[in-house]
C-alpha cells in the first residue's frame, strides 16, 4: 500500500514537471516560431471541426448517437495539436504553471498567450478559405453547410453567464487530456487518455472559443455568399 502510494505521489509531481517543462519550452520559442505553431494548431482545430461537421451533416442532431460519434471526431483535432506539440490558446493557459514556479513573468505570458490567439485565428482563417473554395459547403445537397448553420445557431443563443461557464468547462476538459496525455509513456496512451474528456466537452455542448472561432465566421459568410441555403429550415 505504501509503494502504491508513493508511486501514486511520484506520478503526480511527474506530471507537474512534464508540465512545467512543456511550458517554459513552448515561451522560450521565438515570437514567430511561436505564431507559426499556433497558426498550425489552428488548422488543426478546423480539421477536427470539418470531421465532426461531416458525420453530423446528414444526421439529426438530437440524436445522442450523433453527439457521441461527433465528439470522438472532433477529438482528432485534439490528437493532431499534442502529436505535433502546436499551440492552442486554450491549451496554453497551462502554461500558467511556468509563472507559478517563478520561471517566467506575467508579461511574458500574457505576449505569448496573445501571439497564440492571433496565430490560431490566422490559421483558421486560411483553412476555412480551403473549405469555402473546395465546395465542400455546397456538397450532399448543401446539407454540410446546413450543419454550420444549425452548430452556429445553437451557440448563438446562449446568455453571456451561459457561455462563460460553458467556456469554463469546455477549458478544464482540454486541460484535463492534456494533464492525463502526460500519464502515457507511448503515443497509443496519450491518444486513449485524451479522447474521453475531448468526447464529454462535445458531445455535452461545452463552448470551446477557438473552435468557435471557426464555426461562427464560417456560417456567417454562408449566409452572405451562399443564398440557396436559405431554403433549407433552420
Amino acid at each position: 500500500m505504501r509503494n502504491k502510494l508513493s508511486f501514486d505521489l511520484q506520478l503526480s509531481a511527474r506530471k507537474a514537471a512534464i508540465a512545467e517543462r512543456i511550458a517554459v519550452h513552448k515561451i522560450a520559442r521565438s515570437k514567430v516560431s511561436v505564431f507559426l505553431m499556433a497558426m498550425s494548431a489552428g488548422v488543426f482545430m478546423a480539421i477536427g471541426f470539418t470531421f465532426y461537421l461531416s458525420v453530423i451533416a446528414d444526421a439529426p442532431s438530437s440524436q445522442a448517437l450523433t453527439h457521441l460519434v461527433g465528439g470522438l471526431c472532433f477529438t482528432l483535432g485534439f490528437i493532431l495539436l499534442a502529436v505535433c506539440g502546436t499551440s492552442l490558446f486554450t491549451s496554453s493557459v497551462m502554461t500558467v504553471m511556468a509563472k507559478s514556479r517563478g520561471v517566467i513573468s506575467w508579461r511574458t505570458w500574457l505576449i505569448n498567450a496573445l501571439l497564440v490567439a492571433c496565430g490560431n485565428l490566422a490559421g483558421i482563417a486560411c483553412f476555412s478559405l480551403l473549405i469555402w473554395f473546395s465546395g465542400l459547403v455546397m456538397s450532399e445537397n448543401a446539407m454540410w453547410g446546413v450543419a454550420v448553420l444549425h452548430c452556429a445557431e445553437g451557440k448563438m443563443h446562449h446568455t453571456f453567464t451561459e457561455s462563460v461557464s460553458l467556456g469554463i468547462m469546455c477549458n478544464l476538459m482540454v486541460c484535463l487530456a492534456l494533464w492525463m496525455s502526460y500519464c502515457g509513456r507511448s503515443l497509443c496512451d496519450k491518444i486513449v487518455a485524451m479522447i474521453l474528456p475531448i468526447t464529454l466537452f462535445v458531445a455535452s455542448g461545452f463552448e470551446h472559443c477557438i473552435a468557435n472561432l471557426f464555426v461562427i465566421p464560417f456560417a456567417i459568410a454562408i449566409r452572405h455568399f451562399a443564398p440557396l441555403l436559405y431554403s433549407y429550415p433552420l
